[in-house]
Order: structure tokens, then sequence, then C-alpha cells
């Protein structure tokens, strides 16, 4: 997929994503000001680390197949396991600010939204992927 279309789906999924965020967490016009540039901010950290993470993998991918040495590897495998670190820790600061903005319930609702909301998003991207296919023949 082109890097155009990419970031166009994403724009479109943080617009179903911010608005589906409202309705289930019956967001007030003050908490939406606080919230979304928040959650932008963070998720932003969240997919540089995460597109780190990607690059690496790759880099563990060549060093295997070029028959890196074991200290290449591990040195790799330690960068990797440093950008997993902190992207824990950004999910939680991000959560802790999340924390002092909602009331409980919300911080809740807001859990729960995040599981499903991903679940269905894989759910539609596995039957996009599927479609595009098209039906398999034996």
């Amino acid at each position: 997929m082109k890097q155009e279309r990419r970031e166009e789906l994403r724009k479109k999924v943080e617009l179903i994503w911010q608005q589906k965020l409202t309705e289930r967490l019956d967001l007030t016009e003050e908490e939406k000001a606080r919230v979304f540039p928040l959650l932008r901010q963070y998720e932003e950290r969240k997919r540089a680390l995460r597109q780190e993470n990607r690059e690496l993998v790759r880099e563990l991918e060549r060093m295997i197949e070029n028959k890196a040495t074991a200290g290449e590897l591990k040195k790799t495998i330690q960068a990797l396991e440093e950008n997993d670190g902190k992207l824990r820790e950004v999910k939680e600061e991000g959560f802790h600010e999340l924390a002092r903005i909602l009331p409980v319930e919300k911080q809740a609702r807001y859990i729960v939204f995040q599981l499903q909301f991903r679940r269905e998003m894989r759910g539609l991207m596995h039957k996009a992927r599927h479609h595009e296919r098209g039906p398999r023949t034996p």
C-alpha cells in the first residue's frame, strides 16, 4: 500500500475513532478540547516507536540472513527491548495524563473502548485483505 493511501486511511480511522470515543465516553466539549490533543500527542510518540520496532525487526531479519555474529544480534535485540520499554512508558504516561482529565468511570470506558475498537479494526482489515485477494480456488 502506498504511503499516501496509508496516511489517508489513518486519518479516516482517526476521525471514526474520535466520533465513537466521544459517543462512548459521552465527552463534554471541555473534555474533548483537552483529551484529543493529548491522545494525538501520545499516539504520535507511540507510532514513532512502533516504526522503530518494525525497522529493528527488519534489521534482525537482514542480520540473520547475512549470518551476523551473536554479539551483533544481541545488540539489535537489546535495542528492540529498550524500545519496547519506551513504548510501555509512553502508554503509561499517556494514561496517567488522561486520568488527570477524565473521571474514573470515563477512564474505565476508555480502556474498554480502546480494546473493542482495535478488535473491530483488525476484523475490518482482515475482511478487506480477504476481499482484495478474492475467493480462493482449490
